[in-house]
């Protein structure tokens, strides 16, 4: 599918305003290529699936330079300028577009265009940047909801999109002592954690990088973080996997204080 876009940005950075004779005339991305696993049904012929696994996504990018056919010079500066402005995401980058500016998809530059003919002044360019951590689009803002905890306590949470997500986490802690343990369950995952030391006014966060790896830290009261992935036990999920649509995250934690429970919804 072609769609038509009149804006595209890197980090922000959009390619319209690198210079105002460089056109986008579309993007385009493929259904995403998955891996499916199967398994032989015992006695009997044939496979079954047991998941199916997206791999990756690709984007395609394309745009045209607006200049007099005989200005070679000038057609072959701006095509550098473009080509600068794509390696933004030579070792990634959110990519936007006009037509969907609340999504987004984490890629890196797969193609650079080739520049080809330079006196044919009506070529359209492509580049290609492909979604390989986070092969999806996905909301560009968070969807959470906040609560306060005792020792435990039920978080409704809407999820968005229509492929599985994940969960972030942040808990504050209020309640006068070190909170050591700390207990997930987005119905779909589980996270347990011991030996926190999460010390009174400090802030336990689970959340995961710009690639999508997850990260559990702790953040004192001076703004410091210290990583606490080895607190995680080994009964825990890799991930806090959360399905589309209405869910409940539990919450346990080994002192009062606030949580609060978020996803960015991932669209296919």
């Amino acid at each position: 599918m072609f769609v038509m876009a009149h804006e595209v940005s890197l980090n922000g950075q959009s390619l319209g305003d690198v210079d105002d004779r460089i056109l986008v005339a579309g993007i385009s991305s493929d259904a995403g290529k998955e891996t499916v696993g199967t398994a032989s049904p015992f006695g009997r012929p044939g496979q079954r699936i047991t998941g199916v696994h997206r791999d990756s996504l690709d984007i395609t990018v394309a745009f045209m330079i607006r200049v007099k056919k005989n200005n070679l010079e000038l057609r072959s500066e701006l095509f550098e300028m473009v080509s600068t402005w794509a390696a933004t995401a030579a070792r990634g980058a959110w990519l936007t577009c006009g037509h969907r500016p609340d999504r987004r998809a984490w890629v890196t530059l797969q193609q650079l265009p080739a520049e080809g003919d330079p006196w044919n002044w009506t070529n359209t360019y492509n580049i290609v940047f492909r979604a390989y951590e986070v092969p999806y689009w996905q909301d560009s803002r968070i969807t959470s909801a906040t609560r306060s905890v005792t020792t435990s306590v039920e978080i409704p949470l809407s999820v968005g999109g229509n492929a599985e997500s994940v969960a972030e986490i942040t808990y504050d802690n209020t309640g006068g002592g070190t909170c050591d343990t700390f207990d997930v369950d987005t119905g779909r995952a589980e996270i347990h954690l011991t030996g926190l030391g999460c010390a009174a006014g400090e802030r336990l966060v689970i959340d995961h990088n710009e690639g999508g790896r997850i990260r559990i830290r702790i953040r004192s009261s001076g703004g410091v973080y210290r990583s606490a992935l080895a607190c995680r036990t080994p009964a825990s999920d890799d991930d806090l996997w959360i399905a589309p649509g209405v869910n409940t995250v539990s919450i346990t934690a080994g002192r009062a204080g606030t949580v609060t429970a978020g996803s960015y919804g991932r669209w296919l």
